[in-house]
């Protein structure tokens, strides 16, 4: 699945360059606070309306698609985690419940987590839980649903710089095998550089008109 963006805008505050995501790919999005990077993300899922400009998903406008479907194909892990109380399985099993498919099982749960650099048993409750584990714990639910395209918020905010690394690769390692598209917002340059196949920079408003 590729995504191509033309003269596309944000309530008149946020104008983007055009932008072509490779499917298969991954590709970091780069800028300052205020660039609209998360924003970006949320209009490629349809979490905002696209109103002005044109989001192309297979060269089909997705104001053409219906929105729940698209977003079980696009799938945004957003930076602050939500987990419902109990245990990281009975995790699992509420957000599978959401979008009527079937929960993994426990091995496939365990390396999901692995995956996601967690060394932790389904039954552990997420309340005892730090911030970081509760945001691997998220990112882990939202890879394993297997999207045609996964778009990670800051994905290594909460993270030490080798445990956040080590999680990018295994992330990309995994969507790449399985052919899927990835695009991440990061303020990280060493993180970019050393795993996206391309890199797009965003401006501010503000350099945007002086440039």
């Amino acid at each position: 699945m590729n995504i191509k963006t033309r003269n596309l805008s944000f309530k008149s505050i946020i104008t983007y360059p055009n932008i072509d995501i490779p499917e298969n790919r991954s590709t970091f999005i780069m800028g300052e606070s205020g660039s609209g990077k998360s924003t970006l993300l949320k209009l490629l899922n349809a979490t905002h309306p696209c109103e002005t400009g044109t989001i192309l998903i297979d060269d089909t406008d997705i104001n053409t698609l219906e929105p729940i479907a698209l977003r079980k194909k696009i799938c945004l892990i957003a930076q602050s985690a939500f987990l419902f109380p109990g245990t990281i399985s009975t995790n699992f099993e509420t957000f599978y419940a959401y979008r009527n498919q079937d929960v993994p099982n426990r091995d496939d749960i365990r390396d999901f987590l692995t995956l996601c650099h967690l060394d932790m048993e389904p039954e552990a409750n997420v309340e005892f839980l730090s911030g970081g584990e509760k945001q691997r714990v998220y990112t882990a639910i939202f890879v394993s649903f297997a999207s045609e395209v996964l778009l990670l918020d800051e994905p290594t905010s909460a993270l030490d710089q080798k445990t956040g690394d080590a999680m990018i690769n295994n992330i990309l390692d995994h969507q790449r095998s399985r052919k899927k598209t990835t695009v991440i917002v990061s303020h990280s340059a060493s993180l970019a550089d050393r795993f996206g196949d391309q890199i797009i920079h965003l401006d501010t408003p503000e350099k945007q008109e002086n440039s």
